[in-house]
């Protein structure tokens, strides 16, 4: 019986070049896909005026990253975020990289709703000017999450359902080379 299954797989789909791909669909609610940007793409970002970008008075640049929060559920996700502190947000697992802040006349957590199958991006600039040649780390986003004598306690309260997320969610692995 198998012979002749892998028969008809062999002769259908691969004779056209198509395989499918049987995959389990994601077990996580949510996912934290991460890829460092080409210098092209911090360019790119550049170009769109970013506000912060120049900002850094590093004597390397930062190496950018983008991170995508993504919703694997069938529900709605939703989460909060600072507006611009997001080294408050996100970590890395190696202590030589870190994220950079920058002056923000606008601070404020940002409430952020995700549909099903939904991601929101965030450009992220790091400092591995403490790295060795190369290194291997994840980002770690931690949504925000007030304490009662915060400010923003009561509208995030108000705002809080059974779908807000919380704990810590990784990205896959990132390998940094410097050359």
């Amino acid at each position: 019986m198998f012979k002749i299954i892998w028969l008809l797989f062999s002769t259908i789909f691969l004779s056209t070049g198509i395989i499918p791909v049987f995959a389990a669909p994601s077990d996580k609610p949510i996912t934290v896909e991460a890829r460092l940007l080409s210098k092209t793409e911090e360019v790119k970002l550049k170009d769109k005026q970013i506000p912060y970008f120049n900002d850094f008075s590093l004597k390397n640049k930062p190496v950018w990253v983008e991170c995508r929060i993504i919703n694997n559920s069938d529900e709605i996700k939703e989460f909060w975020s600072w507006a611009c502190s997001y080294d408050a947000d996100w970590k890395t697992d190696n202590k030589a990289i870190t994220i950079l802040s920058w002056g923000c006349d606008a601070n404020a957590p940002l409430s952020y709703s995700l549909q099903p199958s939904e991601a929101k991006s965030f450009f992220l600039p790091l400092d591995v000017t403490g790295l060795p040649k190369s290194a291997k780390f994840h980002m770690i986003f931690i949504p925000y999450r007030p304490s009662p004598e915060d400010g923003f306690y009561e509208i995030w309260i108000r705002k809080a359902s059974k779908n807000s997320l919380s704990g810590e969610f990784w990205s896959n692995e990132l390998d940094y080379n410097l050359f």
